[in-house]
């Protein structure tokens, strides 16, 4: 409805303040902070996986362990020092790349080198090969945060952004 959207990466610890203030619109987020002056709607739960290119050589063993021997491309650590993936905190890896999105992630892995810890459906809809791994992922959920304000009853009055929500959840 004529509004324009612009995608930016952000840390969720960055994303309510800036809900709150009006700066930033919707967020999409995978287990997001709650907060009373934000609302959040749970859109669906994401499952996990390691991929890697239709290439690299682990694409082809099919051997489980192998996965722990391989050069990760991983999200940096936040400010905390945790790395904001579904790779479990207690089980070691080998990070070779740090990335602050993940479509740099999502290329990294194209091109033959590095294997990545990600959410099923970016893997799958990227053309990457799923490996098998013994090491349990987490779950996320993706959720839809937006400030107070939105979910207006009466249609009519409903702002774009409210608009824009609503499509959101209804594709999902």
């Amino acid at each position: 409805p004529r509004l324009p959207v612009h995608p930016q990466p952000r840390a969720p610890d960055q994303v309510i303040p800036m809900l709150r203030k009006g700066a930033l619109d919707l967020a999409l987020l995978d287990d997001p902070l709650l907060d009373a002056d934000v609302e959040v709607h749970r859109l669906t739960e994401l499952t996990h996986g390691v991929y890697c290119a239709p290439g690299h050589p682990l694409a082809w063993t099919g051997d489980s362990n192998a996965v722990r021997s391989a050069v990760f491309v991983a999200p940096a650590p936040d400010d905390a020092g945790a790395t904001p993936d579904a790779w479990p905190e207690h089980e070691p890896r080998r990070v070779g790349l740090r990335v602050s999105r993940m479509q740099v992630a999502v290329d990294a892995c194209r091109r033959g080198t590095f294997v990545c810890a990600m959410p099923d459906v970016v893997g799958e809809n990227a053309g990457l090969v799923r490996l098998p791994c013994e090491v349990e992922l987490a779950r996320t959920t993706l959720c839809l945060a937006h400030r107070l304000g939105l979910d207006a009853p009466d249609v009519n009055r409903r702002s774009r952004t409210g608009v824009v929500a609503d499509a959101i959840r209804a594709l999902i």
